[in-house]
């Protein structure tokens, strides 16, 4: 695939052995994309000087620009991607409850280059005399037309250094501050789209961030070919739409650009050299004439004179973000674990899909085939705590119980963990007082040299606190000092088990 690897720490030679073992596929074109299309958009009016000093928008011209609407004042249009496919593989948005692709995306200019521009890009539907009707609704900064899901919204050229363009950016990050967990990261990556699909750029993704939560380091860098687009998306038609930093007002014409491609690229996680069972946090584009060997943080000796042509003209669209083969999604990892106490079970897991649930059902079954929604559990936070459930009427019977879970994901789909199923037994014990407010005092029967194990959960299913008390043969009367912990008031779950027996009881802490 004409591919080439860059690797910021490893040799040339080394580079070589990955490519010809075929470990890494550095690019592979997007062959289908799935759109949601939105023509309710919002409408905007502006007036501003044309760019150029010949035609077609020159300086000395007023132009007027309706975004978000059609000539006659119809409907405008954003084009909104949902998916895509690379071959006859399906892939998904993940953006769990953000409601934009990124939670941040940051443009990093040179320092030592003046005259900063902003270059965007827009699909229009009619430009006639000094009118221009502009599909998609406007957006002002850069870094909001790319963190958004149309696609017919972007930067023109986007890491150009030339005199024509200035844009000057020397990196992009597009960052997801939540993480990004790594389950399979041959089926995990992120989607790249551009307009006409026919430039070369550079990507990394981003392994750390700092207290800021901007970028702190990176991973491979990798080279993508300008002939690995997939050029399938609709034709556009596009207006380049400027303006100078600190200058400019607001976005001024400069040049039309028609029936130009979407194109988009499918980069993996695994193109991108990262392991299953870490944690990603987005990634950044570059320019083509960029190398691992440069200062990829601070930029300080990056080149200043990238072209518009081979090096620097990405005509970025938006739309992208990070996505998920839809086969991955039979194959989280719940770590479900059960305890039966006097009657009740006790379900514990993690979170499978950070970020991505929006809340659990709890499922029950006698005979392991008919299920029954038993509970619902609403994620708390985009990440990979436990989880638990036990209620009074989440009752076990006495032979084999059979459950499972149920995670919604926000887009409506579904994913399940495999059934599990157990036998009760019942564990003697006795506690007192409760509510409790300095101590609890624990009564029980042991049939031999044993030890219990206490934990206390709250709420929300987090364990709080745990303890573990040996247990002698006979009767044991074991005093627990409540002061000597963090333990805040309120109801909490007390789970006591020892190696054979188990039970849950409900206590408050006043």
């Amino acid at each position: 695939m004409n591919t080439i690897l860059q690797f910021k720490y490893c040799s040339l030679l080394l580079a070589l052995f990955y490519f010809s073992k075929g470990d890494v596929v550095a690019q592979t074109p997007v062959s289908f994309y799935t759109f949601s299309n939105k023509t309710n958009v919002a409408s905007l009016n502006q007036t501003a000087s044309g760019w150029n000093t010949t035609t077609p928008y020159v300086q000395s011209t007023n132009y007027r620009t309706y975004y978000g609407q059609s000539s006659g004042g119809g409907n405008g249009l954003e084009r909104q991607i949902t998916g895509f496919n690379v071959g006859t593989n399906s892939y998904s948005r993940i953006d769990g409850n953000l409601g934009i692709p990124f939670n941040k995306v940051k443009v990093n200019r040179h320092p030592l280059l003046v005259g900063d521009t902003i270059n965007t890009l827009y699909e229009y539907t009619v430009t006639s005399s000094n009118n221009l009707f502009i599909a998609p609704s406007y957006i002002s900064s850069l870094e909001d037309v790319i963190n958004n899901y149309s696609c017919n919204r972007g930067s023109d050229n986007l890491f150009s250094n030339s005199p024509t363009t200035r844009s000057n950016i020397e990196r992009l990050d597009l960052i997801r501050t939540t993480g990004i967990y790594v389950y399979d990261a041959t089926m995990q990556g992120f989607l790249i789209n551009e307009r006409g699909g026919n430039d070369n750029f550079k990507v990394a993704a981003i392994v750390s961030l700092n207290g800021a939560q901007d970028v702190q380091s990176f991973g491979n860098l990798l080279s993508v070919s300008s002939s690995a687009w997939g050029r399938v998306g609709p034709q556009i038609n596009t207006l380049v739409m400027s303006r100078r930093i600190g200058t400019d007002v607001n976005l001024r014409p400069k040049q039309e650009v028609t029936t130009q491609t979407v194109a988009g690229i499918y980069i993996s996680l695994a193109d991108l050299g990262i392991a299953n069972g870490s944690t990603i946090y987005g990634y950044s584009l570059f320019p083509n004439d960029v190398t691992g060997a440069m200062d990829l943080i601070g930029l300080t000796n990056v080149p200043t004179t990238t072209n518009q042509g081979t090096d620097g003209g990405l005509d970025m669209l938006a739309g992208m973000g990070y996505f998920m083969e839809n086969r991955l999604l039979s194959t989280f990892k719940w770590d479900l674990k059960m305890h039966n106490f006097n009657g009740s079970t006790l379900l514990k897991w993690k979170n499978p899909a950070p970020g991505e649930i929006e809340y659990f059902e709890i499922e029950y079954s006698n005979n392991g085939s008919s299920f029954k929604t038993i509970g619902r559990i609403t994620v708390y936070a985009n990440d990979g705590n436990e989880y638990s459930f036990s209620g009074n009427s989440f009752s076990s019977f006495e032979g084999k119980n059979y459950y499972r879970l149920k995670g919604v994901k926000h887009d409506g789909r579904t994913v399940y963990s495999d059934i599990s199923n157990n036998r009760t037994k019942d564990l003697a014990i006795q506690i007192f007082p409760n509510p409790a407010t300095d101590w609890i005092q624990i009564n029980t029967y042991a049939l031999s040299d044993d030890a219990i194990h206490l934990e206390w959960i709250n709420e929300q299913g987090q364990t709080v606190l745990k303890k573990t008390i040996a247990l002698h043969k006979g009767e044991n009367q074991i005093r627990v000092d409540l002061k000597q912990t963090e333990l805040r008031k309120g109801l909490y779950y007390l789970a006591i088990f020892t190696d054979r027996k188990r039970k849950m009881i409900k206590i408050i802490k006043q």
